[in-house]
């Protein structure tokens, strides 16, 4: 703890980092490159498995994920080794201090704003919010276990935080910054794109207030990945706020 409040304190709240040594052009067709690879490898894998469409369950998301992935990492090794080569920072010794520090101490500032959009959308005449605001946690809480279990619980924690840091980050964050971008507007910009690519994840009435938590996450990611250029602070902060609703998921039953 000592050493992660070192960290902070060494750090100015104004970030300096422009994005990673990429042209604007290839930082967005990278980003592309990986929505789209992952939309193909997701749709392939739920025709291979026979998964209909709109599958919730455990293991249609597991399947689904898994073809994601799949289709996603050759683009994602091809990145990174290119990254390498021109001198990017893909990891940084310390950062992940950093990133738990940062995931500790945001934490209650995303329950604040969930919390305020829920009140704004029942104010409103919307849905009052259900106690479990996500599909995977609500699937895990009706009792799924197993191979299926394990494997979303796995995809969720890890698999998932490592792919959409580098497109988010990584390429999109990046992107901003090579256009010439102010910091702030960057990781504003990108945390918009990324709460709205998560909309599909909140079950009916959890879209405001999960919509405000994943934004005011992406924040502090955006936050992370432009003061240290690396991805291991974002990635840790991003794995440790995802392990920790696991965690919690029995209080919310």
């Amino acid at each position: 703890m000592v050493g992660c409040l070192a960290a902070l304190g060494r750090l100015r709240l104004e970030p300096k980092v422009t994005g990673w040594p990429v042209s604007p052009g290839e930082a967005l067709g990278g980003f592309l490159a990986l929505l789209f690879s992952g939309a193909i490898g997701g749709t392939v894998a739920m025709q291979i498995a026979g998964v209909p469409p709109g599958d919730d369950t455990l293991r249609g998301e597991s399947i689904t994920g898994l073809g994601v992935f799949a289709m996603q990492l050759p683009v994602a090794v091809l990145a990174i080794v290119t990254l390498r080569r021109r001198g990017g920072r893909v990891g940084s010794r310390g950062a992940a201090l950093l990133g738990a520090a940062i995931a500790a101490l945001s934490w209650p500032i995303i329950q604040l704003a969930s919390m305020a959009a829920a009140w704004v959308q029942v104010e409103l005449g919307g849905l009052e919010p259900p106690a479990i605001g996500h599909q995977t946690l609500l699937e895990l809480a009706r009792g799924g276990g197993g191979a299926w279990g394990l494997g979303a619980i796995a995809l969720a924690a890890i698999v998932a935080p490592a792919f959409e840091e580098l497109a988010y980050r990584g390429m999109l964050q990046s992107a901003m910054r090579r256009l010439g971008a102010r910091p702030w507007w960057a990781i504003v910009f990108t945390s918009l794109v990324f709460a709205a690519m998560h909309t599909g994840a909140f079950p009916p009435g959890a879209q405001a207030p999960g919509m405000a938590a994943v934004f005011t996450l992406s924040l502090a990611l955006g936050w992370l990945f432009e003061r240290t250029g690396s991805l291991t602070a974002p990635f840790v902060a991003h794995a440790s706020f995802n392990s920790v609703n696991l965690l919690l998921l029995p209080l919310m039953v």
